[in-house]
């Protein structure tokens, strides 16, 4: 097939998307089944080779049918991305082609501002934005791909089959734990985790505004004080030479994430900290529907969050994670903290942000406090003036802030990809946890290959509720684009829960599936559980694991 016949039939399959005119008929109950049905026939045509038919029984389904639902059309442009990604593209096309897809982007953001749009279409135009965002984000995405087809003669679907992590791995926090107080402490663990059998390690290197490695960044901002937490040490660069003797692969793990202490005390009084007075003073803290800064305190803290959106905040991480990756070390790590609690984002900052947007105004105060943002928003300088409901203001609003997140940790994982280091996300939870609860779309990141590894932090106190979550669709779906292992835990400070019995049995289902095992964290691995095993017992235990490793 031609490289042009492809390049014609793609230009001309957009050109379409994007004039489509929305109209009124009583067949629209029945254009999903005849959209779904093309949509199957076509993939199934490209997979086979046959692009150039794929492509014109779309371009067919476009001319012959009007849809108005927002899901069709998104659903037929994810599959036009798709199946463009796996055509021959040469690279002077990218342009033409990113610029097209834009405008038809637009094309949908006017229709859903008419005030046509129902909920439900904002759920799905949301959904297809997203593929839409990462095709104008990653502006190679054609060319890789194509080229990758081109050096190997395939031009199916190149998603990772089944995809798994092998790596053992281990969690060493700077809580709970004397592993950091001095470099033998260190050297010793390093010595036990190689005879454990594992072969990477995640050392804390940035929890409550203090950093363990010489960071300027940090100096900056808080002072010398947030790097000595351990003396002068570089206690990164410790890991990193003594992974290089025991040859086990180190991924600082940036624990904190977007999470900052602002105050010290209990939600009876408090005072705010020496960082939370610096970071409120700067702007950099979200807020939520009420104005507060800090989430509910315990344990003596009182935790904030950055605002994911703020270029300064943005340009503090990126400097961090460049610094990070100046050591030798295989990769960084970032977890669950990396996200934003569902109920915050609701700073000026990012209000603003977002209905300039959208081209909305918030409307005048009327009694209502802070709730006012819901309601009145009308549009500004267009011909319909209808208001956008609240229900549909608030589920373009979670997504607004949720991709503020996921664009950060787009950004954060190609600097630390530039510098030739692996970039792994371990969520804490299934997805709908993770989305709706954090704003944190580790599935959306692992389908477009926006980090290299997924480790879900399937933490589980029993066997039967470890299996239901780890035979999940989302964490099955991910396996088909990148690799994915599993976070167990091996007890908390005072474990009476994890006994040796336990950690084997999800061990073993774990590996049966394929998945890698990290556990958390080191200082509980040998420690046997209170009121539940013996210190043999546990020991028998974990020598089975250790043996385990070695079979597979």
């Amino acid at each position: 097939m031609k490289k042009n016949t492809v390049i014609l039939s793609i230009m001309l399959l957009i050109n379409v998307l994007g004039s489509v005119i929305f109209a009124s008929s009583e067949k629209w109950r029945h254009e999903p089944e005849i959209a779904d049905s093309r949509i199957r026939e076509a993939l199934a045509m490209n997979e086979n080779g046959k692009q150039k038919e794929a492509l014109d029984l779309l371009r067919r389904g476009v001319q012959e049918t009007a849809f108005r639902n927002v899901k069709i059309r998104y659903f037929l442009a994810k599959q036009y991305a798709e199946m463009s990604r796996k055509s021959l593209i040469p690279d002077s096309q990218i342009a033409a082609v990113q610029s097209k897809i834009k405008n038809h982007s637009a094309f949908v953001d006017m229709f859903l501002r008419s005030g046509e749009a129902s909920a439900e279409d904002v759920n799905y135009y949301n959904s297809g934005q997203e593929i839409l965002q990462y095709l104008m984000r990653n502006p190679n995405s054609f060319s890789t791909i194509a080229k990758e087809s081109r050096n190997t003669g395939n031009t199916e679907n190149i998603s990772v089959s089944e995809a798994s992590s092998n790596r053992i791995g281990v969690w060493i926090c700077n809580v709970d734990s004397t592993v950091m107080d001095s470099k033998e402490n260190i050297e010793n663990a390093m010595i036990r985790i190689k005879e454990l059998g594992f072969d990477s390690v995640y050392p804390v290197v940035w929890n409550k505004e203090y950093a363990f490695y010489r960071s300027e960044t940090v100096r900056n901002l808080f002072g010398e004080k947030y790097l000595n937490a351990y003396g002068e040490r570089d206690v990164l660069a410790e890991f990193v030479e003594l992974g290089k003797k025991y040859n086990l692969q180190i991924f600082p793990w940036f624990e904190y994430g977007l999470k900052v202490i602002v105050a010290k005390g209990t939600d009876e009084g408090y005072e705010l900290s020496e960082t939370g007075k610096i970071l409120q003073e700067k702007g950099w803290l979200t807020v939520d529907q009420n104005g507060k800064i800090m989430e509910k305190c315990e344990w003596g803290y009182c935790k904030g969050y950055l605002n994911p959106r703020h270029p300064e905040v943005i340009d503090f991480l990126s400097t961090m994670f460049t610094e990070i990756s100046s050591y030798e070390v295989d990769g960084i790590m970032i977890d669950d903290h990396f996200s934003l609690r569902s109920t915050l984002g609701f700073d000026e900052m990012s209000r603003n942000m977002f209905l300039q947007k959208y081209q909305l105004k918030e409307p005048q105060k009327s009694g209502r406090e802070n709730n006012d943002f819901w309601h009145g928003l009308n549009l500004q300088e267009t011909e319909n003036k209808n208001q956008i409901s609240p229900a549909q203001m608030r589920q373009m609003f979670t997504v607004f802030r949720k991709d503020g997140v996921t664009e950060l940790i787009a950004l954060l994982a190609e600097k630390t990809r530039a510098a030739g280091k692996k970039f792994i996300l371990a969520p804490g939870g299934l997805i709908n946890f993770s989305r709706d609860k954090w704003l944190q779309d580790w599935l959306w990141l692992a389908k477009n290959r926006q980090v290299d590894e997924i480790i879900v932090q399937a933490y589980r106190y029993d066997v039967t509720a470890f299996t239901n979550m780890i035979n999940s669709d989302c964490i099955t779906e991910a396996r088909s684009y990148l690799p994915v292992g599993l976070g167990l835990l091996s007890g908390l400070k005072n474990n009476n829960r994890v006994d040796g019995d336990l950690m084997l049995k999800q061990a073993k289902i774990a590996r049966q599936k394929g998945y890698g095992i990290s556990y958390f964290f080191f200082d509980t691995i040998d420690s046997p559980a209170i009121g539940k095993e013996t210190k043999d017992q546990r020991k028998q235990k974990i020598q089975e694991l250790t043996e385990l490793w070695k079979k597979q």
